[in-house]
């Protein structure tokens, strides 16, 4: 059974709910290394809060034979909790997933949503796997505005966290070390 920020509720779309030790430190360690071997860009944003709204850099992992085995339990992971959270109508990957990297001082990510126009008006869940040791940084929360108070995500290296990509979170500024993270989402129908 998952955790959950809030008490989770059969098909709703307000479900924050994380595994832990989805990953062994081991499986983090590789994918870091895999990831860290991919062109790194700097985190792009549009609208009237960029670029400051965002300070990271990025890599996209793309769909292919050496990643296949990670989509793959990713994809499986997604439709359990989604069968077991969320009941949204799911198709698969519309996208590569992001590996995320925020550094000291100024890597953040302000108050978002996770959908928009165009391909990402598809998402239906967005998953975060937390691929740093809490040790390793400070800052750097996964923090939601549900209802209620401000919540967050445990940072437990290892962990897949997933919500609707409609919920309104952030990535609270690195003051000490870096977060390393990688970001997925799964796309459906359009909501109707």
């Amino acid at each position: 059974m998952p955790n959950s920020l809030l008490k989770p509720r059969n098909n709703s779309p307000l479900n924050v709910v994380w595994r832990e030790a989805f990953l062994t430190g081991e499986s983090c360690d590789q994918l870091v290394a895999y990831c860290e071997t991919l062109p790194v860009l700097d985190a792009v944003l549009t609208g009237p809060q960029a670029p400051e709204a965002r300070q990271s850099t990025i890599a996209w992992v793309p769909q292919q034979k050496d990643s296949a085995p990670l989509f793959d339990l990713v994809r499986t992971q997604a439709e359990e909790l989604n069968a077991e959270h969320f009941g949204f109508d799911l198709v698969g990957f519309g996208e590569r997933m992001q590996y995320a990297r925020y550094g000291t001082g100024k890597g953040h990510y302000d108050w978002h949503i996770d959908a928009g126009p165009g391909a990402t008006s598809l998402r239906k869940l967005s998953i975060i796997i937390q691929l740093s040791d809490e040790a390793d940084y400070e800052g750097g929360d996964v923090e939601f505005q549900a209802p209620g108070p401000i919540t967050r995500l445990p940072r437990k290296r290892g962990t897949l966290a997933a919500f609707s990509p409609f919920l309104l979170h952030r990535v609270t500024q690195v003051t000490r070390g870096e977060r390393r993270s990688l970001v997925a989402w799964i796309s459906g129908p359009p909501f109707r």
